[in-house]
């Protein structure tokens, strides 16, 4: 929120899928250990319903394994704590730089089956 991003917090993996099916979001950042339903869960139920939402996951889980397997299941990044925030935001940033972002409602069903629309800059809730 200090950087000017709109945040939706949510602790729970089952409530949190329910929001991100009823919202729009440029991005997901998600804890590996929610209760409800894993973070890594969590990814892979999304990848279902959106193709190209970018996803970072943020864990305590630091293995190289845990890192393939978030990135297998559909992480676009994957960040191990403690991080910095700087990082973290750099990361946001580099994220958000590479994603299109549609328009109007049909360009988002366009993206979210994976069909390709005219780029346009990334849209950053205030």
């Amino acid at each position: 929120e200090l950087e000017g991003y709109e945040i939706v917090h949510e602790l729970n993996g089952k409530k949190a899928f329910d929001i991100f099916q009823q919202e729009r979001f440029d991005l997901l950042i998600l804890d590996i250990m929610l209760p409800g339903q894993s973070g890594i869960d969590l990814c892979q139920q999304i990848r279902l319903h959106d193709h190209n939402i970018p996803i970072l996951i943020l864990s305590a889980k630091s293995n190289s394994s845990d890192r393939i397997l978030g990135l297998r299941k559909g992480a676009d990044d994957y960040l191990t704590k403690p991080f910095s925030m700087e990082e973290l935001l750099a990361r946001i940033t580099a994220i958000l730089r590479r994603v299109e972002t549609p328009k109007n409602e049909e360009d988002a069903q366009k993206q979210k089956s994976g069909e390709l629309i005219e780029p346009l800059k990334p849209i950053v809730y205030t």
